[in-house]
């Protein structure tokens, strides 16, 4: 027997930007989509908010045409979620992520089987892209590891392990130091020197990116006046900004107070986001962003 779970990522921002009625009717059409790519006798349910739970027998298998196994079931699945569903002046093409495992090869236990499977469906939305995922034994070490990595990170900053590192920043027209760009590096005496593409969706995913960003930001913004200070050469320092620190809310006001205590003018920070920033909420965004620029911030 197989358990497979089918995860729609993103239905939260779905609903919060059309709706219940658009959302709703979201759901009803891929649910008929999963029906139809399951064809034969699974048991389907909805298991949440956002995800549909199958229960497939060797028997459910051999109904349903080309399929023998569940990777193959789940490929059919991937294929029937991968174009948009247009309602109305709306259109959405979700990130589908599936985990899968079998009873009584992975477990003997209903829940140890579901739990397997969350596992395995967690893992595949790290990702950011659609994909199914068996359970393995590899994911229960990796989760471990990543769980004791994250509680380490917590303790990061009152240990005193978070250090910027500055990047130059060259004017092409003349060859000469415009700025510097501020980059956060954790040096672990457990982990050992951990790569900032470790570091940054953990700090995302737990919220901690907004008490690291803070601190980040106002490290390097004293940096920066202590430079000008004791060169007398006005100097950018470029910041990288998560989009979770506008989530939190309150960003320009934090700028804000940050440069009242690091004594830098505005026109020397330079503040670098990225275009996933305006997914959520491109309006609330667009008007943070438009309050840093008046401040006289940078953006980039």
């Amino acid at each position: 027997v197989w358990l497979v779970r089918v995860k729609l990522i993103g239905m939260d921002r779905i609903r919060e930007s059309t709706g219940n009625p658009i959302w709703e009717e979201f759901i009803k059409r891929m649910s008929a989509r999963l029906k139809k790519a399951a064809a034969g006798s699974a048991l389907i349910a909805r298991s949440g908010m956002d995800s549909f739970s199958l229960l497939l027998t060797p028997e459910t298998l051999m109904e349903t045409e080309g399929v023998d196994h569940p990777e193959q079931l789940a490929k059919r699945i991937l294929d029937a979620f991968r174009h948009p569903c247009t309602i109305g002046a709306w259109r959405h093409l979700p990130t589908t992520v599936i985990g899968y495992a079998s009873f009584p090869e992975d477990a003997v236990a209903w829940s140890i089987l579901d739990k397997k499977v969350g596992l395995a469906l967690t893992v595949a939305g790290r990702s950011k892209r659609s994909q199914a995922l068996r359970w393995t034994h590899a994911m229960e070490q990796e989760v471990q590891d990543e769980l004791m990595l994250e509680l380490n990170l917590q303790q990061a900053l009152v240990r005193n392990e978070i250090t910027p590192v500055y990047q130059p920043l060259i004017d092409a027209g003349t060859g000469r130091i415009r700025g510097f760009e501020g980059l956060m590096r954790w040096l672990s005496p457990v982990h050992g020197n951990v790569s900032p593409a470790q570091v940054i969706p953990v700090l995302e995913s737990t919220g901690l990116i907004v008490p690291f960003g803070e601190w980040m930001l106002r490290t390097c913004c004293l940096q920066n006046r202590i430079w000008q200070d004791r060169t007398g050469v006005r100097t950018v320092m470029s910041v990288n900004v998560s989009a979770a620190q506008f989530r939190h809310g309150g960003f320009p006001a934090t700028v804000r107070r940050i440069l009242q205590e690091t004594g830098l003018e505005a026109s020397s920070l330079e503040l670098e986001v990225t275009e996933s920033l305006f997914i959520d909420n491109m309006e609330a965004v667009i008007h943070d962003l438009e309050e840093l620029r008046r401040m006289g911030c940078l953006l980039s």
